[in-house]
């Protein structure tokens, strides 16, 4: 069965220039260049050794959901404020509306990177609306190895969430630029379920086989060709 997602916008621009966009069609520089697998290269490698291209659980990752791009330059600097919160001062000279905000330190007591930090706010212009009983989980698109700031995780109940949801997370760096088009956060609509866990200890004998831990050398990809289920996200 597919579902769908719809994305919803007040702003014809925005949708003509930055659309939403499955995660798969901004996979990142790095991971396109890399090569398959790498000759022997130091004590940890031999010859014929994969990539992480090899590794189809973080391709699903990279490709599952879908993302949400910044819709403004804005120019982000850092200082340390009279109370010796780290805060920031921001600029975005092609919007009078409120597009970045802050959230003080006193809301959610804790430090980052050993430092008290004011939160940085995107207020983004998209809504999001799922079926009856799905919400979605955002997140930062972990594999681009953002250093400038970060975006913290969430989950949204988008069958009855009915406002634009609103990005918070820290500032890292003392001086950088959030471009227009940038990938923001991915968006990942899931069904919701109750669930309950169990733990248990098993001494069968596929267990304790020396087979299963050798099964993988003799058959290259296994995962992938024996366990893996296609995603789809158009």
């Amino acid at each position: 069965m597919t579902c769908n997602i719809e994305f919803y916008v007040g702003d014809a621009t925005v949708m003509e220039m930055f659309p939403i966009v499955p995660a798969g069609k901004i996979i990142p520089e790095w991971y396109k260049e890399c090569p398959v697998e790498i000759p022997e290269i130091g004590e940890y490698t031999k010859p014929h050794t994969p990539t992480i291209k090899r590794c189809v659980p973080v391709l699903d990752y990279m490709t599952t959901g879908y993302v949400i791009k910044a819709t403004y330059e804005v120019q982000i600097s850092q200082y340390v404020d009279q109370n010796f919160f780290t805060s920031f001062k921001s600029r975005c000279r092609h919007s009078e509306d409120n597009y970045i905000g802050k959230h003080p330190w006193y809301q959610a007591q804790t430090t980052l990177d050993g430092k008290k930090n004011h939160y940085l706010k995107i207020n983004q212009p998209w809504n999001i609306k799922t079926p009856a009983g799905y919400s979605c989980m955002i997140f930062d698109p972990y594999y681009r190895f953002r250093k400038e700031y970060s975006l913290f995780p969430a989950v949204v109940d988008t069958d009855t969430h009915d406002e634009p949801i609103g990005l918070v997370g820290q500032v890292k760096e003392a001086n950088f630029t959030i471009s227009p088009g940038d990938p923001l956060v991915v968006v990942f609509p899931f069904k919701r379920e109750d669930w309950q866990m169990s733990m248990t200890v098993r001494n069968d004998e596929w267990q304790r086989s020396s087979f299963k831990y050798r099964l993988p050398t003799y058959w290259s990809g296994l995962y992938q060709k024996l366990m893996h289920s296609k995603k789809a996200f158009k």
